[in-house]
């Protein structure tokens, strides 16, 4: 489940604990509100889908799980688009929740925080996370969404191979859009569940500081 506006909305990867972290990893201003995008339990397994609920949208968690049971995404802090290059902002980075909870953010080493192309003959064509071309710390591929990699260790988060395997196939995929509260909404009251005791021994064991 993860919170969205005040209820619980319904997520087949991400247990309260685990929204809780990476909600402490995100800016305050950006822990009220998640709405769901695309899951590919409604929409299915496709490239062509998934842009159309996410193009010109963000920031944004992408969820994914693999056939090994392995779940793991990255945050994309600025709004996707479709471009020949890497682009967006320091405040990106990757993670794994499962079989461990982990979250790699920004290294300094380079800027190839998100990739997003598709319809080029000479480019990669896919969506991904940071490392460079055909080496990306994490890639699903648009001619076959079901085909991903997630190659370690990726120099722009400091992260290992996220999935059960550097080449891997995806089962099921999400999106979260986390958008900023309506005007007026006590932003403080929705975030203090991050405050508690528990919540900080979970975001010290996922390498949150």
């Amino acid at each position: 489940a993860e919170y969205m506006g005040g209820a619980f909305a319904v997520s087949s990867l991400l247990s309260r604990e685990a929204m809780w972290i990476l909600s402490g990893a995100l800016p305050p201003r950006m822990r009220a509100r998640w709405v769901r995008l695309f899951s590919s339990n409604d929409s299915g397994l496709s490239f062509v889908k998934l842009e159309q609920a996410i193009a010109q949208r963000g920031p944004t968690l992408l969820l994914i799980q693999d056939t090994e049971g392995h779940i793991f995404g990255g945050f994309a802090r600025s709004p996707w688009k479709r471009t020949a290059g890497f682009f967006g902002e320091k405040g990106c980075f990757v993670f794994t929740i499962a079989p461990e909870l982990r979250i790699y953010g920004n290294s300094g080493k380079n800027t190839n925080f998100m990739y997003f192309n598709d319809g080029t003959k000479t480019l990669v064509n896919g969506i991904g996370f940071g490392g460079q071309q055909k080496f990306m710390g994490l890639y699903l591929d648009a001619k076959n969404i079901q085909k991903g990699a997630s190659r370690g260790i990726c120099p722009t988060f400091d992260s290992p191979c996220l999935a059960s395997s550097e080449s891997f196939q995806v089962t099921l995929l999400e999106v979260w859009s986390v958008e900023l509260p309506p005007p007026g909404e006590n932003l403080a009251r929705k975030s203090s569940v991050l405050a508690d005791s528990k919540t900080r021994s979970f975001l010290e064991l996922a390498g949150v500081n």
